[in-house]
Order: structure tokens, then sequence, then C-alpha cells
């Protein structure tokens, strides 16, 4: 189990598994923010996204999208708690944002709760999130914690499939063939 932890911290703090970002428009500090969660696996300083928060005069959709920034932020640092509670933010400003429940799902994938995070997973694919190969790869990864490999590799696959010039889900599947799962398919 120990490497497999290690390995979901490793991948899911790269920047197509766990940054699932938004874009925001019109704020230096907002910008700020969004442009940290871009550095893969940095623990940056938040006072951008506190200060865009606090002073800026975004409209719903642009502070719901800088509480997810600085939810990934805090995810990065650790603070599962504070990460939860800035995607709740965010839900609560626009209940539809599929990013939100990408990355609260990443943050239970954290907390070990793989059960949680693949329910987050499946409302974002439901809710069209820009980034549905790294929901499904991440749907992977919680499987593979459940041990149930089946739907992990048939998670990796789609993820594949979605997504087939990054190599993550490809790695997986190559490890799965050298291990003979391939009644899985």
């Amino acid at each position: 189990m120990r490497h497999l932890m290690l390995s979901l911290i490793f991948i899911l703090s790269t920047p197509s598994a766990m940054a699932q970002s938004m874009t925001v428009f019109g704020s230096s500090d907002a910008q700020e923010c969004y442009m940290a969660t871009k550095l893969p696996g940095q623990i940056s300083d938040i006072r951008a996204c506190n200060d865009a928060l606090k002073y800026d005069a975004l409209n719903k959709r642009d502070k719901a999208a800088t509480y997810i920034n600085r939810g990934i932020h805090h995810t990065r640092a650790g603070n599962h708690t504070n990460a939860l509670d800035d995607f709740e933010s965010a839900l609560a400003l626009v209940p539809d944002l599929g990013e939100a429940f990408l990355n609260r799902g990443n943050t239970y994938i954290f907390l070990g709760d793989f059960s949680q995070a693949l329910s987050e997973y499946d409302r974002a694919l439901e809710l069209d999130t820009k980034d549905p190969h790294a929901a499904y790869f991440n749907k992977g990864l919680a499987y593979e914690a459940l041990k149930n490999l089946e739907l992990a590799y048939q998670s990796f696959q789609k993820a594949a499939e979605l997504q087939p010039e990054w190599a993550l889900p490809l790695e997986r599947l190559q490890r799965y063939e050298e291990a003979n799962y391939k009644t899985l398919q």
C-alpha cells in the first residue's frame, strides 16, 4: 500500500491529473492565483488567491474559479479541510462546475476516502469537466486502491482513449499487461 500511495501522490501532483484549475479574467491577483496552479507539484503562496477573493470585483464564475484554484493550493500543501471548504464555496456559487468535483475527488484520494473520490469523479464527468481524461485516470487510481483491478484497467483505458498522447495512463496499462492482467479487458 505504501508504494501505491507514493504513486498516487506523484501522479496527482502532476499538472494533468491534479491541477484542474480554472482560468480567471480581469484580475491580476486572481490571474496570479490561477497561474500558480500551473506550476507542477509546487506549494505556492496563496496570498494572491486570498487577495483576489477579498478585494477583487470578480463575477460569480471567476470567484468560484478562484476558490477552486485556492483549493488546489491547499490540497498541495496538505490542508485538505481548507481545500474541501474552498471547493464547497465554489459550488455554492456555481453548482455545476465539474472542476470543483474533480478537485474534490483528488482531495478525497489524499484523505484515503477512495469511494467518495469515485463519487466526485463521476459527478465531474456528469457535469462535463473540461478534463475528463484526468477524471478517468484518477478513477483508475481510486479503483486500484480499492483493489478493483478490472475497473481500474477500464478507467485507464478510457483516459488513454481520451488523451492518447498522455503517457501516464499508457504506462499504467502497460504495467497491467506486463503483470498478465490481460484478462481484465
